[in-house]
């Protein structure tokens, strides 16, 4: 929710936005500029933990898209039947907002789990 990020931009502590999704979403410039890093988790099913190391500094990551990000709606590629250039393609002018193979890769920083408040139990 917008109030959630806002809230938390205001803060001192960095901001780390975990998306959720099946394919690629619009994500509007003004979020971007609120966060410091965006993972990209796709539906991790059984797999959630990987994110939880990762964000932890328990494992190294590495992450490069296999696609352009679109920067708007426009760039989403669609079966055209028309023959049309789909928006995006070669024929465009608009960059997307991330690009094929952006991303990067990160050693293991850390070797024991975080402290934690509410113990479960």
């Amino acid at each position: 929710p917008p109030k959630t990020l806002d809230s938390a931009a205001e803060g001192k502590r960095k901001v780390v936005v975990v998306l959720l999704c099946g394919r690629p979403l619009v994500i509007p410039p003004k979020t971007l500029e609120k966060i410091d890093a965006l993972l990209v988790a796709w539906l991790p099913g059984t797999e959630g933990g990987g994110v939880v190391d990762a964000l932890f500094g328990f494992s190294a990551v590495t992450g490069k898209l296999s696609f352009s990000w679109p920067r708007d709606a426009s760039q989403v590629q669609r079966a055209h039947r028309s023959g049309v250039s789909p928006p995006g393609s070669e024929e465009s002018s608009e960059t997307p907002l991330f690009p094929l193979g952006f991303g990067l890769e990160m050693a293991a920083v850390c070797d024991e789990a975080p402290p934690t408040s509410n113990p479960v139990g």
